[in-house]
């Protein structure tokens, strides 16, 4: 049998009968970032085993952003987007060395046009600030409370960095957006 603890209660897992065989003597370690263990070893079988969420968690870049000194911002999630992750984030890079930055997340997706061939693609966004290191890039913790009612929810991101060379008007980048759909 192969049980998953979610910090609330057991479940057994199904579908994995006669997939693992069963095993003595093995190693296993576990990865909280990615909610995966590695099974390896054993007596019988020296093999591996990566277990992990069947996930239906989805990360999707959507529209597109508008330039700045380093070309477009980037936006890239950190972490796996499941229920509970409590290192779960973002990465904000290709910024200006010391630049103020906002990461816009919000439940509703925009499309509203701006100066200089720039769109915003969040609606109603909480706003998150950050200063960008000597790298130009900013780490946002934004941990996934562990919430049963959040699986298949989805979030929008869009990150806009302050930048002397910005599409809009020499002033600001944008990223383009992503869309995190939650498991």
């Amino acid at each position: 049998d192969l049980w998953e603890w979610d910090g609330v209660a057991w479940t057994q897992r199904t579908g994995t009968a006669g997939a693992l065989p069963s095993r003595r003597q093995s190693i296993a370690a576990h990865d909280l970032g990615l909610g995966r263990t590695l099974l390896f070893g054993g007596e019988v079988d020296v093999d591996a085993w990566l277990l992990g969420p069947v996930s239906t968690a989805a990360v999707v870049e959507y529209g597109s952003g508008c330039p700045g000194t380093f070309g477009l911002p980037e936006l890239r999630v950190v972490g796996q987007p499941f229920v509970g992750n409590a290192w779960f984030g973002v990465r904000l890079s290709a910024l200006v060395p010391g630049a103020s930055a906002l990461l816009g997340v919000s439940t509703l997706q925009g499309n509203l046009p701006l100066p200089g061939g720039c769109t915003a693609l969040v609606d109603q966004p909480f706003w998150l600030p950050g200063v960008a290191d000597a790298r130009g890039v900013i780490d946002l913790a934004l941990p996934i409370p562990n919430l049963a009612s959040l699986r298949g929810v989805s979030a929008f991101a869009q990150a806009v960095a302050a930048d002397p060379n910005g599409a809009l008007a020499n002033v600001l980048a944008f990223s383009a957006g992503l869309r995190v759909t939650l498991d």
